[in-house]
Parts: structure tokens; C-alpha cells; sequence
């Protein structure tokens, strides 16, 4: 036992287990220190995406609100300037508690029976701000294939999207 364990503890013995163990040795190692980097970076994404996750859950939630808010009344249907084309005036009003910005509307357009035979939507240009408890008239045009198409004969207006401004800007 004392001849076999003098073997084993000479230089050249350690030297060459080492050798022989050493690929296996830096694999793990390598692949410790690539799972800590990699988990480090992935647990510093994972946190800003949460954070910007966080975020964008309130934007949401206060565009949704906002839109809630919005009013839309005496929406009607008028003839157009020209054949084939038809126009849409009413009032939008901000109900809500906060002002908003760009109003976005989709209108949807049914014929007589009731049917929905077209769907718009458009962009008022013509309101910058809109503050709580304001109104501002809109119109939007459709236009229709005269031969094929048919004039609507009610429409109804809905606010889709606005941006909320926040109160630290006013």
C-alpha cells in the first residue's frame, strides 16, 4: 500500500491526473461562470422589462380610461359634397377627469335593414386638447362606389383610442 500511494503522490502522477482532469475542470467552470453571467444578465432584463412592463400596464389602463370618459353625441349622416360620398358631423366630449389628445374614432356604417356594409376610422385633427368637460364638433367623409356601393342610413361613432396627457404636464 505504502509502494502504490508513492506512486500516486510523485510530481509526475499529479501532474498527469491533472492533465487528464483538466477538460473536464474548465467545462464545468466555464459552464458555471456562463450560467452566473447569463442568469445575472437575464435576472437585470427580466427586472427593466418588468419595470417598462409596469409601465406600459399604467399608460394602458389610463388611455382605457380616458376613452371610457369620451361622449359621443348627435352623430348623424349627411349628404357629401359630391355623389358617392357621404358625411358624418357630431360632437365628442370629454366626460372624463383628465384632458386627452389625438381622438381617434371608428365609425361604423349600416344600411337600411341594419346590416353593416362599411367601418371607417379616423384622426380629428381639428382637436389639439381636449379638457375635461369640453366638447369639439368633428366630420369625417366616406365615400362609396356609386354603381355597386349604397349610402348608409344610420351610423354609430365610437372613440377608440386618445392619449391621455399627464397632469405633471398641464
Amino acid at each position: 500500500m505504502n509502494a502504490i500511494w508513492k506512486v500516486l503522490n510523485s510530481p509526475l502522477v499529479v501532474v498527469l491526473i491533472a492533465l487528464a482532469l483538466w477538460p473536464l475542470l474548465s467545462t464545468l467552470s466555464a459552464r458555471y461562470a456562463w450560467q452566473n453571467v447569463v442568469g445575472g444578465i437575464t435576472g437585470e432584463v427580466a427586472g427593466a422589462y418588468t419595470g417598462l412592463k409596469d409601465t406600459q400596464v399604467k399608460r394602458d389602463r389610463a388611455r382605457m380610461a380616458a376613452i371610457d370618459g369620451m361622449e359621443v353625441t348627435a352623430a348623424r349622416l349627411v349628404a357629401g359634397r359630391y355623389a358617392g360620398r357621404q358625411k358624418v358631423i357630431g360632437t365628442v366630449k370629454n366626460a372624463g377627469s383628465g384632458t386627452v389628445k389625438q381622438v381617434k374614432m371608428t365609425i361604423s356604417y349600416f344600411d337600411g335593414t341594419g346590416e353593416l356594409i362599411d367601418v371607417g376610422s379616423t384622426w380629428l385633427g381639428n382637436i389639439a386638447f381636449l379638457k375635461p368637460g369640453e366638447s369639439a364638433n368633428f366630420s369625417a367623409a366616406r365615400g362609396y362606389d356609386r354603381k355597386a356601393g349604397q349610402p348608409a342610413a344610420r351610423v354609430t361613432v365610437k372613440v377608440t383610442n386618445v392619449n391621455p396627457v399627464d397632469d405633471a404636464a398641464n
